[in-house]
């Protein structure tokens, strides 16, 4: 009643500052998802949107009853009440802290998607199914989990613990020769994951502001491209570290 009295009610401030509508990975529609086709966490979001839907539909009964001092579903009222941990004056502002999440859990979470958002990662896996008894005794030593997700961040710079688990794959005597190896690898990984992308990063970049500029694009398809562009930047500027990297090891051998 408030909403549709906007004008004149004494809630007018607040209810102007509230969202027009709320998204979350529940609402991607088929076509959206398939934008994220290539991203390596395109698994991840539809595996999030099926834990979703099955969360959404036990929820309020099973948070009213495991938590009833923190949050009381008024089932006659159709609403959640949630109790604060600190106190609030009145008409104090209330802010909600996300977390330090990737975009694909933004997106899943959410329903939006930073691409400026520092905390953003790639996860991609290693094949380390021919290994030999050598490399996986060194991987023991090293406390590596060679099964775990290895992450790409936005500074650009691979981990210690990647590189380290390549230099084993490469196993030698550390030279200029075994470096090349390692980031030569290094580079092969991030092109495969570039090639799974069915579409370039300009496209994206071009696609996007169309959808925005026409108000032609669904909230969710904005926040799935924005996901995808975030993902590829990451991995674009892994791969300038890279190749860096080989142009001094190129010099080095000169």
């Amino acid at each position: 009643m408030e909403k549709n009295q906007v004008e004149t009610s004494k809630w007018k401030e607040y209810l102007s500052s509230c969202p027009k509508s709320f998204h979350n990975a529940l609402d991607l529609t088929t076509e959206e998802i398939e934008e994220l086709q290539g991203s390596p966490a395109l698994d991840y979001l539809v595996q999030q949107k099926n834990d979703l839907r099955q969360l959404y539909e036990d929820l309020f009964p099973k948070l009213s009853q495991a938590f009833p001092e923190v949050q009381r579903y008024k089932s006659e009222l159709g609403r959640v009440e949630v109790q604060l941990l600190a106190p609030v004056k009145a008409g104090e502002q209330i802010f909600i802290y996300y977390g330090a999440l990737s975009t694909a859990s933004e997106l899943t979470r959410f329903g939006f998607c930073d691409r400026d958002n520092p905390n953003d990662t790639v996860p991609f896996e290693l094949d380390l199914s021919e290994m030999t008894e050598l490399q996986r005794k060194a991987m023991e030593v090293w406390e590596f989990r060679p099964d775990v997700q290895q992450l790409l961040k936005r500074d650009g710079l691979p981990s210690w613990r990647l590189l380290a688990m390549l230099r084993i794959l490469h196993l030698n005597q550390l030279s200029v020769a075994n470096e090349k190896l390692v980031w030569g690898t290094m580079e092969e990984l991030l092109n495969a994951v570039t090639a799974g992308y069915p579409t370039r990063l300009e496209e994206d970049i071009s696609r996007l502001e169309e959808g925005k500029r026409s108000s032609s694009m669904s909230a969710g398809m904005i926040a799935c491209i924005s996901h995808v562009i975030s993902q590829k930047l990451i991995v674009e500027e892994n791969l300038k570290t890279v190749k860096n990297k080989m142009m001094n090891l190129l010099t080095q051998d000169q």
